[in-house]
């Protein structure tokens, strides 16, 4: 994926990510685990402190609470490794992750995954998402400090804690 950027430009690349990204978003009514439910047992053994763990399940709360939208799949681990293409045929693979449950906190998984391996992508990966959305930037910060503190216990790294530290200053 990551050649299209000399072909079309990061901006063309981003919208063709997100659109197929959306598209996952399209699906409804597979029988998976919840997201939501997935992320608060997450946060409970997460390797942060008790402050930052209350803080995450009060953003899980607000997040379910200000974010109307229906639940659909949610891929969990979607960013530019996992999209395989060839000329115009798309495959998305590595549904190991995925879960049912609203697309913010699919987009804001992803989010974290850009802040840890490709930073430069992540200002542009976000405003497009806000705008395809409409979602706050503060709801969706709220979704990536929860994403952020699971993630930690799958890869405990220098760039996940610089995230979370973000918050608490």
């Amino acid at each position: 994926m990551f050649e299209r950027f000399d072909v079309v430009g990061k901006d063309a690349v981003m919208t063709d990510f997100l659109a197929w990204f959306k598209k996952i978003h399209e699906v409804k009514g597979l029988t998976l685990h919840s997201v939501s439910k997935h992320l608060c047992e997450q946060i409970d053994v997460a390797p942060v402190t008790e402050e930052q763990k209350l803080y995450a399940k009060q953003c899980c709360v607000d997040v379910e609470k200000e974010v109307l939208e229906d639940e659909a799949l949610c891929h969990m681990d979607y960013h530019t490794l996992n999209v395989m293409y060839e000329g115009d045929d798309i495959r998305i693979i590595d549904w190991v992750n995925a879960k049912n449950g609203k697309p913010i906190w699919d987009y804001a998984r992803t989010y974290v995954i850009f802040y840890e391996y490709a930073a430069g992508l992540k200002s542009r990966y976000m405003k497009q998402v806000l705008a395809i959305e409409g979602y706050s930037e503060d709801i969706f910060m709220k979704a990536v400090y929860v994403n952020a503190v699971c993630r930690l216990n799958e890869h405990d790294t220098k760039r996940v804690r610089q995230l979370i530290g973000l918050f608490f200053k």
